[in-house]
């Protein structure tokens, strides 16, 4: 059985769970370190190019670039144990669980389950396979292939989904790994189509990255020849080098060695000095221990005396606080009464205040009605006066009138 990317899943599981042969086992090895060696070479030959063009910003999908995106991919799927292998009934296809996988680990690290659910967010990728192969393609953008293969590779669910001797649970993925953290200098803009994504090729010319020695022209013989002797000109010049490291590192030997016996003489010359040191050291402790002990037993003698003294102040102190509790209680029973006759003198003041208040109001009314009658008082009186001069003046007009 196969999965629709085109990676056999056979291998990934023992005949019958038998333990394999020893020609498995070769082949197994052989196979993981192919795929490690191949990948490694397709990732150098793109960096190497990439840095020779003096070009890091990828503006479309290149060769080189398919080819290595195939190669991590095929990364992925080395070992791969999907659980329908073991059953009849298949419930999901191997992408469907290598992308299941995917997202399972992503939830360790922050950043990648964010860049997985990015992906699963793309409603046009309809198939896992596009969603695997798109995630591969926005981590190189992004550039964080090196921190998410580190993520899977030191997860511990790895064991859940890949077999023992999957290229992910070797130690040799530590130097893919580490290779891929030179993707970061270059700047990628890759495509994200379903269509593009689905069609991917399931293998990769190797012709661009293995050269075949072939009989040379006149042209390329010359080529050659200018090529070789650079090479032996680059050979004997690293070769003098290697010389003169050798001769500098015999040199320093000899020194390390007439280092090694001064200091031997020297440890020879220090010991007694440092013997009778020792032994001075010795007798200053030991003085300073035999002061300490007199010091001890003297003050064990005035202990007795400061036990007693301090006893006494202890029962002294005592008495005085119980005298300061009693003083305490008392001052606490005076203040109680005083806060009741307060809050007693507090309660009539307000009675008080009352009562004034109402007897203002009282007084207020009645100067009130005293001043209106005493208007009215005067009213009247003044209306009075008016009628009786009135009556007087008419008297005295009409009385005049008689008498003639």
């Amino acid at each position: 059985m196969s999965s629709p990317s085109g990676f056999s899943l056979m291998s990934a599981f023992s005949e019958n769970g038998h333990r394999l042969s020893r020609s498995q086992r070769l082949h197994r090895d052989n196979e993981r370190r192919n795929l490690l060696t191949i990948t490694r070479l397709v990732l150098r030959a793109f960096l190497e190019r990439t840095m020779s063009d003096n070009n890091r910003i990828l503006e479309s999908d290149t060769q080189q670039v398919t080819d290595l995106l195939i190669m991590l991919e095929k990364v992925l799927w080395h070992g791969f144990k999907p659980r329908s292998q073991k059953s009849l009934i298949f419930l999901k296809s191997p992408d469907a669980e290598m992308w299941a996988a995917i997202e399972r680990i992503a939830q360790n690290d922050v950043a990648m389950q964010e860049t997985a659910n990015c992906v699963a967010q793309i409603e046009s990728l309809l198939t896992p396979i596009s969603r695997l192969r798109a995630f591969l393609r926005l981590a190189m953008m992004q550039k964080k292939l090196f921190d998410f293969f580190t993520v899977i590779t030191s997860s511990s669910l790895l064991k859940n989904f890949y077999e023992d001797w999957a290229l992910l649970r070797q130690e040799e993925i530590v130097q893919l790994t580490g290779s891929l953290l030179g993707l970061s200098v270059v700047d990628c803009n890759l495509a994200l189509e379903y269509d593009y994504l689905q069609d991917q090729p399931l293998s990769i010319d190797l012709t661009i990255y293995i050269r075949i020695p072939t009989v040379p022209t006149e042209g390329e013989e010359t080529l050659l020849k200018n090529g070789v002797e650079t090479r032996d000109n680059v050979k004997k010049m690293l070769l003098d080098q290697n010389n003169y490291l050798e001769e500098r590192n015999r040199q320093l030997q000899c020194n390390v060695e007439n280092l090694k016996k001064r200091l031997n003489s020297l440890v020879v010359e220090v010991k007694p000095a440092k013997l009778l040191w020792n032994v001075s050291l010795l007798y200053s402790k030991t003085s300073i221990m035999l002061n300490v002990l007199n010091l001890l037993e003297l003050t064990k003698k005035t202990g007795n005396w400061n036990e007693k003294r301090l006893l006494g102040q202890v029962v002294e102190r005592e008495d005085s606080l119980t005298n300061c509790s009693t003083a305490a209680c008392g001052y606490e029973k005076i203040n109680t009464d005083l806060y009741d006759k307060l809050k007693l003198a507090d309660d009539k003041w307000r009675r008080l205040e009352k009562d004034l208040m109402k007897t203002q109001q009282q007084y207020s009314q009645e100067t009130e009605t005293l001043k209106k009658t005493f208007r009215n008082w005067k009213f009247q009186t003044l209306f009075f006066k008016k009628t009786h001069v009135s009556k007087v003046l008419m008297m005295r007009l009409f009385v005049p009138n008689l008498k003639r």
